[in-house]
């Protein structure tokens, strides 16, 4: 299974045809969307307040990175995902941005602030340059319930470029660790 918060759109740029089709299934926007068998299992969309929109616009301006490559707010399946360089950004901006932040913590800061602010929703950090919104509960973590409803309680092994409190790819790793056999690897980048 390849478990992503992009929605179906980026799979297809970033992940080469013959390892989607190589997968049991493929679950998208973390998890909001379930694919096998080249068909929609499911499909769970959300609506977000526009005080939270509003919050992440006023975010973009507020931030002291000075780089700006537009597509600030990305709505997906289930999800928003929000980056201050924005989803315009190249390779040598999104690695400008990611030690930019690993310095300032910029996306950790505002995760904390979005699950303040917005007690309904929860933020992770994900990839170089994003952050996961969702509502609560809606991270990747929920995909191990069809996982298992396929093929019960297996050995998994999990690999995942934020395994960390925070990242995005965390509450999945919990949830496995909690619930089945498991082996993680870490990082995994630009892959």
């Amino acid at each position: 299974y390849l478990v992503t918060g992009s929605d179906r759109a980026k799979v297809d740029e970033q992940v080469p045809a013959n390892i989607v089709d190589a997968c049991a299934g493929l679950f998208t926007s973390a998890g909001s969307e379930f694919e096998a068998a080249g068909r929609i299992v499911y499909s769970h969309d959300h609506e977000f307040p526009d005080e939270l929109i509003d919050f992440l616009d006023s975010q973009t301006q507020a931030s002291t990175y000075p780089v700006r490559r537009g597509r600030h707010i990305e709505y997906r399946t289930g999800a928003i995902n929000y980056s201050t360089v924005g989803r315009g950004a190249g390779a040598q901006d999104r690695k400008a941005y990611l030690l930019w932040d690993q310095v300032h913590g910029e996306r950790a800061r505002l995760c904390n602030e979005i699950s303040r602010r917005f007690p309904d929703y929860e933020a992770s950090a994900g990839g170089e340059i994003s952050i996961d919104v969702s509502p609560l509960g809606w991270n990747k973590s929920r995909v191990l319930i069809p996982i298992q409803e396929r093929h019960g309680n297996v050995a998994i092994t999990f690999a995942g470029d934020s395994i960390h409190p925070g990242g995005n790819d965390w509450p999945l790793a919990q949830a496995l660790q909690a619930s089945s056999p498991l082996h993680v690897i870490e990082p995994v980048r630009d892959c």
